[in-house]
C-alpha cells in the first residue's frame, strides 16, 4: 500500500470529470497545526496512527461511494459513520467526536441530493465529495488515535493496525512464558493468558471492538492487519508484533509470519480476533 515517502496532498477524495466516478488519491495529508502541537515528537519519532490514514480512507471511500450512490440506504451508510466514528474518536462525548458527527450529517443530506431522479447532478456532487473530504481530515487529526512513536517502526507498518502494546505467550516445556513491546527476552507468564499475541491496552481493546462491528455493516471484508514476524529468542521459535511503540529493532534473521491467534481483553474475558 502506500507509504511515509508518498506526496503530500491536500485531499483524499476526488471526483474524475470523466466518468463522476470518487477516486482515492494516493499521497499523505498533512496534520493540523493544532496537531502538531498536542501530539509532540522528539529526534526519531514519528506521529502515529492506531488505524492507519489510508485504513481510514479506505473504508471511508467505500462508504462514501454507497451513501452517493446507492440512494436508498442513508441509515446504513449512517450508522456505518458513526461506528467509523467511534473507532477512530472514541466511545466517550468529546468536542472533536461532536463536529465529526455534524459534517456527517451534513454530508448524508447532500450525499442524498447528488441525484434528480436518474439525472446526476454535478454541483451537489462536489459539494458531496468537499464534505467528505472534510470527514477525512478529521479522522486523521483524531488525537485519540494519534500517538508519538518510533518512526523507522511506524514506516514500516504502512496500511495495518499499530498497536499500543502487546504481548505474545508460549507454551514452553509445559510453562507459559512471554515477551512484549519492552523487549526481546523471556519471561515466565502467571496471567493465564492463552497462548498466542494479545493486545494488552484498554484503548486498543476498544478499537478493535468498535472496527469488528462496522467490518459486519461493509459490503465487503477488510482484512484486520498486524505486522506479525517470527524469529528465535533465546532458542526458541516465537512471534511478535510489529508496533511504533516497540523498544526493539528488528532482529537479524526475523522473517515475515502469521498467528492465527490474536485476542483482545473484553471484561475480563480474551476475545479472538483473528
Amino acid at each position: 500500500m502506500w507509504n511515509g515517502r508518498s506526496s503530500t496532498i491536500e485531499n483524499k477524495f476526488k471526483v474524475d470529470s470523466s466518468n463522476q466516478e470518487i477516486q482515492l488519491v494516493r499521497g499523505r495529508l498533512a496534520f493540523y497545526g493544532s496537531t502538531q502541537q498536542k501530539v509532540a515528537i522528539r529526534f526519531g519519532q514519528a506521529r502515529c496512527h492506531s488505524f492507519s490514514q489510508d485504513f481510514i480512507a479506505a473504508i471511508l471511500h467505500q462508504i462514501v461511494v454507497s451513501a452517493i450512490y446507492c440512494r436508498n440506504s442513508r441509515d446504513a451508510n449512517g450508522a456505518r459513520l458513526l461506528c467509523l466514528g467511534s473507532m477512530v474518536f472514541g466511545s466517550q462525548a468529546s468536542v472533536e467526536k461532536n463536529n465529526y458527527d455534524t459534517v456527517m450529517e451534513q454530508f448524508l443530506e447532500q450525499s442524498a441530493s447528488v441525484f434528480a431522479g436518474s439525472a446526476m447532478l454535478s454541483n451537489q456532487l462536489l459539494e458531496a465529495v468537499k464534505t467528505a473530504n472534510s470527514l477525512m481530515h478529521q479522522l486523521n487529526n483524531s488525537l485519540y488515535n494519534l500517538r508519538p512513536g518510533d518512526k523507522a517502526w511506524n514506516s514500516s507498518i504502512s496500511y495495518d493496525f499499530d498497536p499500543t502494546a502487546w504481548v505474545y505467550v508460549a507454551d514452553i516445556q509445559g510453562r507459559k512464558y512471554y515477551i512484549d513491546h519492552t523487549g526481546l527476552q523471556w519471561r515466565e507468564d502467571t496471567s493465564g493468558r492463552p497462548a498466542g499475541i494479545h493486545l494488552t491496552d484498554a484503548g486498543d481493546a476498544q478499537r478493535m471492538l468498535h472496527y469488528c462491528e462496522l467490518r459486519g455493516m461493509l459490503e465487503s471484508d477488510y482484512v484486520f492487519g498486524i505486522d506479525i514476524y517470527s524469529c528465535k529468542v533465546e532458542g526458541v521459535s516465537c512471534f511478535f508484533a510489529g508496533s511504533s511503540s516497540n523498544r526493539f529493532k528488528k532482529p537479524p534473521g526475523c522473517v515475515p509470519g502469521k498467528c492465527s491467534q490474536i485476542y483482545i481483553e473484553d471484561n475480563g474475558n480474551w476475545i479472538s480476533i483473528a
